[in-house]
């Protein structure tokens, strides 16, 4: 209020709730007026890390229907729940704008990254993580439709195999 204590552009905040006064003055006339506010900072919520969600491909086209919302506990983690919302994003800026949120059902492709923006409802502070889709092609079985086998003696074991040679089947 007496044009003392003037501080930096640039302030660094050691609490959470910090009182700064202004003061604004005419050069010509010297009149002034001073004005108090509250800066208050909310911590941002923590996103935690979620899981690669992974499904079978039914039909051979790298695609398949993911529920998103799988993570969203896991993106919450300890923090109370009803304090918060998570939506999906198919790319970074999308989430950091909040714009075009993924319906919870999505059709996504093999290693697809989707972007997860977990908000605090009260405070509007958000953070953003992120977790791929995979999508696991079925193993290949080339067996034919109809076998035929013969019992020389009817005693005598026969192996049947259905491996594919695929180390990971």
């Amino acid at each position: 209020m007496n044009d003392t204590n003037e501080i930096d552009t640039n302030f660094e905040y050691s609490i959470n709730t910090h009182s700064f006064f202004a003061r604004i003055e005419n050069e010509i006339t010297g009149c002034f007026i001073t004005s108090s506010f509250n800066v208050i900072v909310l911590p941002n919520p923590i996103a935690y890390a979620p899981i690669d969600l992974e499904l079978c491909d039914d039909d051979d086209d790298e695609i398949a229907e993911f529920n998103l919302a799988l993570n969203t506990s896991i993106i919450i983690g300890n923090q109370n729940p009803s304090n918060f919302s998570v939506s999906y994003f198919e790319s970074l800026d999308a989430a950091e704008n909040g714009e075009n949120p993924l319906s919870e059902s999505y059709e996504a492709f093999n290693e697809q990254t989707i972007y997860a923006r977990i908000n605090n409802n009260v405070s509007g502070c958000y953070s953003i993580t992120q977790f791929q889709t995979i999508v696991h092609p079925l193993p290949i079985l080339d067996i034919p439709d109809q076998l035929t086998l013969c019992l020389n003696d009817g005693f005598t074991p026969i192996d049947v195999s259905a491996n594919t040679n695929n180390p990971g089947d």
